[in-house]
């Protein structure tokens, strides 16, 4: 079976590829010339989509079409006359990323002067704003890069693959920028108010494989100093603070903190986020999380935290608020997210609240005994306009102590862990 090489195609299809009008919103529709007899390869990018149609303009006779992805047969035609087709086929769903697809015909007839036949290859993808392949040599280097400038501008990555020399083919890195959520996560839940979703993917990797890569969240994701209007349960018009920003991938079952390489011996290192120049980066060798051998189709994630404005009144956020034990704490807040829209749609689900013991002397001054109480603990209550409150209840154990509550809202640190919004009680009979 005679295949046709990537890079040759590459070159080849670059003045014959005809993009159609998106099917859906998220589907787009790509068409290639196909034929020759040959095996040809082509590189399709997707969040998920895949399906493949071959029309038959000529045949000798009749034509049997198999698609493979990834150099499995996935399907194989019933022969096929001029002028027909193999109707639409569902590849599907793929996980995100770059995808070998692969066509072959194969002329039925006994009594034709040739078995060579030609027609169209139509593929719908979806979910990708932008992407971009190359090929590389044992030794080699290339960069690929789907970062746009400007602002504001979408999310977007930018990696170099130096190839170790020791390899004996060459290796295909590619990089993809999506437009939300890749579809095959959508049972999924996914990370709050990500700002943006981008693929990097090396195939054929060794040892000795090291990657360069830069990841661009959306830009702007903080405007700087966001002045939020004015709101009667919290303090007027504050100055939000930048909140942390992580840069997570997901590894199969959650978006997991990303490390890059280190050397033996040394700490995993967190790639800390410029927000300067906007960027996250990481280099990807044998030692990083993800390692360069697992980058098989990766999706990473660039998740801020949102602004939050609370606690309203009657807690006194900076200081110790004074309240009876066993009675039920009313926690007010406001969410705002990374382009300071308010957030409508806080999952009732991931909110805990939690406390922990502190001691009494080390806690601020404390404040005038709380003024407000709710009737009974509750759960989330959403006030619209990104208000939220919460009854905290309280035991009548509590009195004498002081306690940290600690407000889970699904943010997480850089490295993974909780992200709390606290305040301090010190508890009265």
């Amino acid at each position: 079976m005679h295949r046709l090489p990537m890079s040759v195609l590459a070159l080849a299809l670059l003045a014959s590829t005809a993009l159609a009008s998106p099917a859906s919103a998220t589907e787009s529709t790509t068409t290639y010339p196909v034929g020759t007899g040959l095996v040809q390869e082509f590189a399709v990018t997707t969040d998920g989509v895949l399906r493949a149609d071959v029309a038959v303009t000529f045949t000798c006779d009749a034509t049997v079409v198999t698609l493979s992805v990834d150099g499995a047969d996935t399907f194989t035609s019933s022969p096929v006359q001029s002028g027909s087709s193999t109707g639409v086929v569902d590849l599907g769903p793929v996980t995100p990323g770059t995808h070998t697809l692969a066509v072959e015909g194969r002329v039925t007839g006994f009594l034709c002067d040739s078995l060579s036949w030609n027609g169209t290859l139509s593929v719908t993808t979806s979910g990708v704003s932008d992407d971009d392949v190359a090929i590389v040599p044992p030794g080699g280097d290339a960069t690929v890069s789907t970062l746009v400038t400007g602002s504001p501008r979408p999310a977007g990555i930018r990696a170099t693959l130096y190839r170790s020399a020791t390899a004996s083919t060459s290796a295909r890195i590619s990089v993809a920028t999506y437009g939300g959520l890749p579809s095959v996560y959508a049972p999924s839940p996914p990370p709050i108010r990500a700002a943006g979703y981008v693929d990097l993917q090396l195939t054929d990797a060794v040892a000795g494989d090291r990657i360069v890569g830069e990841f661009f969240p959306v830009a702007p994701v903080f405007p700087a100093n966001p002045v939020v209007p004015p709101n009667p349960i919290v303090p007027p018009n504050p100055i939000v603070p930048p909140n942390p920003i992580r840069l997570a991938y997901w590894d199969g079952d959650e978006w997991a903190p990303v490390f890059g390489a280190f050397q033996p011996g040394s700490p995993p290192i967190l790639p800390a986020y410029d927000s300067v120049l906007n960027v996250f980066s990481v280099t990807f060798d044998d030692t990083s999380t993800p390692a360069v051998s697992a980058l098989t189709g990766t999706v990473f994630a660039a998740i801020p935290n949102y602004y939050f404005r609370g606690f309203g009144l009657p807690v006194v956020m900076g200081a110790t608020n004074v309240a009876k034990a066993g009675r039920a704490i009313p926690l007010k807040w406001q969410l705002f997210d990374y382009t300071v829209e308010p957030v409508l749609d806080l999952d009732p689900a991931v909110v805990r609240v939690t406390s922990v013991a502190i001691p009494c002397d080390s806690s601020g001054e404390p404040t005038d005994p709380l003024d407000e109480y709710a009737a009974g603990t509750s759960g989330l209550q959403n006030l619209g306009d990104g208000n939220y409150q919460l009854n905290w209840g309280t035991p009548k154990s509590y009195a004498g102590t002081c306690r940290r509550v600690r407000v889970d809202l699904g943010e997480r640190n850089p490295d993974g862990t909780v992200f709390y919004r606290t305040t301090d009680f010190r508890f009265t009979r």
